[in-house]
């Protein structure tokens, strides 16, 4: 049995670069990954949350979605509404499954009484279609008696990994689903017999320059086999620290016609090589970049500490670039040493 996961589509998000055109490009992947689904006999397509960016979205944009996917009349598409966050088991935030939910107005429910389009939710979380059963579960495991179905797929939107606050991805391994769908991450990871998909088309500004849009193809017999499947020419959207002549070079080596850059800010002495860097179609200064002035006491702290960041095997590669960014925010506001490194300790455990 062969089936895709998405995630974190988050249809009606916007960003500087598509203010207006960034669901076209979403729309033409899903016809894509439809396409891809139908050509290779793809029994489910499953859509772990955050399918809309918010509950706000226009019925005219989510039946042209739900339009699409009914369409493909071999290929079940199985979703659960996202949230972005959990607090004392109400869920809000994105699409997340509320009174004013898009999934509940009467046009759009009309689409889940469709042969081939379902959707899960905290009132009827679990489905069984043919031989496969599939179990929702909102910011935790979902806990449910199995079915005698031969498949069991859990579907999840929350916080699974192992930095604070998350919770272990082990304790998925234990339990009796043989593949778990995760979203909420915008970058995927693949542990055991659990993923996340990732952001379906990236569209936010991040400095990690590995980040990729894409599905994950899960095959379930004779044995289960996870593989990540990258859009290649699909957008991205990268924010950029310059604060050495190997940064300007770093940031060169990645432009693509698909590639979006936000410079956030960059050392005096490199005031000319960003002032060419400004010419490319692609490249912006972000309303609030900064600048370093040569031999500043800022500049000097902050190559100090990013030097001791990379030396340190102990902290996650994921998180390096997310600390240096908050590092040098916090020193040209206020270069105090023993402050940020309190800061540190307490959030990052460093």
């Amino acid at each position: 049995m062969l089936l895709y996961h998405i995630a974190d589509v988050h249809i009606g998000v916007t960003n500087r670069w598509f203010r207006n055109n960034l669901f076209e490009i979403q729309y033409e992947y899903l016809k894509t990954l439809y396409n891809s689904a139908e050509k290779h006999k793809v029994d489910f397509i499953i859509i772990a949350g955050d399918l809309f960016d918010s509950n706000s979205i226009p019925s005219l944009i989510a039946k042209k979605v739900f339009e699409l996917m009914e369409a493909y009349h071999n290929v079940h598409t199985i979703i659960i509404p996202g949230g972005g966050n959990s607090h004392g088991g109400e869920i809000t935030g994105h699409d997340a499954y509320t009174v004013d939910s898009i999934y509940k107005r009467p046009d759009i429910s009309l689409y889940f009484e469709s042969d081939n389009l379902h959707i899960l939710t905290p009132d009827n979380p679990i489905l069984t279609i043919n031989d496969t059963s599939f179990y929702a579960g909102f910011f935790e495991i979902p806990k449910y008696n199995k079915t005698k179905a031969t498949h069991h797929i859990g579907i999840i939107h929350g916080a699974f990994g192992k930095n604070d606050g998350e919770i272990d991805p082990l304790k998925l391994e234990n339990t009796f689903y043989d593949y778990i769908a995760l979203g909420h991450y915008h970058k995927h990871r693949i542990f055991g017999k659990s993923a996340y998909s990732g952001a379906f088309i990236q569209f936010e500004f991040t400095k990690a320059k590995n980040l990729s849009s894409g599905f994950i193809k899960v095959s379930l017999s004779p044995e289960l086999k996870i593989e990540y499947i990258e859009f290649p020419d699909a957008p991205r959207f990268l924010r950029a620290q310059l604060l050495s002549k190997w940064d300007v070079e770093e940031l060169k080596s990645t432009l693509t016609e698909h590639t979006f850059v936000e410079i956030e800010g960059y050392i005096g002495e490199l005031r000319a090589e960003v002032s060419k860097l400004l010419k490319h179609p692609n490249i912006e200064l972000a309303e609030d970049a900064f600048v370093l002035e040569n031999d500043s006491t800022s500049e000097i702290l902050f190559s100090a500490l990013k030097k001791g960041i990379y030396e340190n095997s102990d902290i996650p590669e994921d998180y390096r670039e997310e600390i240096l960014s908050f590092i040098m925010r916090f020193i040209i506001k206020k270069p105090n040493f023993p402050e940020v490194k309190r800061y540190l300790e307490r959030k990052y455990g460093l």
